[in-house]
């Protein structure tokens, strides 16, 4: 599954965005395939999370729209639980998650509220599933 929605060019078109500007040095760490994965999947729920806010002012959610979020947010819960141990999630999820958005030409406000809220989400279905 492709983790932007096929309608991000009309989202990000209404979106104030700006260039990222190049955060790579030779010093840097490359994230590993898993750090890279979890950035995906939460740029493509941060992603989503944009265009339902659209298509609610548009006057409802897709059933498409609907579809896709559960089944990312369904992706992060797996991962978060393979990360238990592993690593720090959230701290992951949001560090590869904005650079994804970024890269994409998302302002970094913009793409910092909408990971955070993901995470919000993703921490509620987490607590729903301990109870």
């Amino acid at each position: 599954m492709s983790p932007l929605p096929e309608r991000e060019c009309a989202v990000h078109s209404q979106l104030n965005v700006t260039s990222a500007p190049s955060s790579t040095t030779a010093t840097a760490k490359p994230a590993s395939f898993i750090e890279h994965y979890i950035g995906l999947q939460v740029a493509g729920a941060a992603s989503l999370l944009i265009l339902a806010l659209e298509e609610y002012g548009d006057g409802g959610l897709s059933p498409k729209t609907k579809e896709q979020s559960g089944q990312l947010i369904f992706e992060l819960f797996r991962l978060h639980q393979f990360m238990i141990g592993r690593g720090n999630f959230d701290a992951i999820a949001r560090q590869h998650g904005v650079a994804v958005l970024r890269k994409d030409d998302i302002n970094l406000t913009t793409a910092e509220i909408a990971v955070d809220e993901v995470l919000k989400i993703l921490a509620q279905v987490v607590k729903s599933q301990l109870s």
